[in-house]
């Protein structure tokens, strides 16, 4: 079954009720297969974070798909910022626009064996309202920077709670122009592990 079918086939599955979290995905050649990782650069998942990744690692692998724990080139969000920097300066260089390149490279060359990235959206819960405001230390966006630099598709999906009942949340980084692989992947968390739940008030 392809990934794109795979998601209407969730979709569908979900609207009937029926548990889809040991459907496999698979692309016209080999079973999909998912690199994981919890460190990347200075950013660092939480104890909780890293279980909740680490249990969407293993739903992945119940619904089919080869995972394996691997992280890929760093140096993706200090470049993000240098770019973003370069905006406030009203022009980007070209040595910068040629680092830019060469990361999207790297990734590529990477990413070739794998068709999906799993890692945190950040090193820990969802804060509260305003959390993040008078935050220190690693910049909460390490995790998530190095995906818009590339371009590469990503959706992200609550798979699990802080013992406080704050959500944590997986981002799933699909190659380029393959939502459907995220999209589908992220059904099936979602399925498996619960996905949105109000929080406790």
């Amino acid at each position: 079954m392809r990934p794109l079918s795979a998601y209407s086939a969730s979709l569908r599955a979900r609207e009937s009720g029926t548990d889809i979290s040991r459907q496999r995905f698979q692309n016209s050649e080999s079973d999909l297969r998912v690199a994981w990782f919890t460190d990347l650069d200075d950013g660092h998942a939480d104890a909780a974070t890293a279980r909740v990744v680490a249990d969407a690692a293993e739903a992945l692998r119940d619904a089919g798909l080869v995972v394996e724990e691997a992280a890929p080139p760093g140096g993706g969000h200090e470049l993000t910022v240098e770019v973003w920097r370069s905006y406030g300066d009203g022009a980007i260089g070209y040595g910068l626009l040629r680092r830019w390149d060469a990361y999207r490279a790297r990734m590529l060359e990477w990413g070739a064996r794998y068709d999906l990235l799993l890692c945190p959206v950040t090193d820990g819960p969802a804060p509260p309202h305003g959390g993040l405001a008078n935050r220190t230390g690693v910049d909460p966006a390490a995790f998530t920077s190095p995906h818009s630099l590339t371009g590469w598709p990503v959706a992200t999906v609550r798979c699990g709670a802080s013992e406080e009942g704050l959500p944590i949340g997986v981002q799933l980084v699909a190659r380029p122009w393959r939502d459907d692989v995220a999209l589908a992947a992220a059904t099936a968390l979602e399925t498996a592990l619960g996905g949105w739940r109000a929080p406790p008030l």
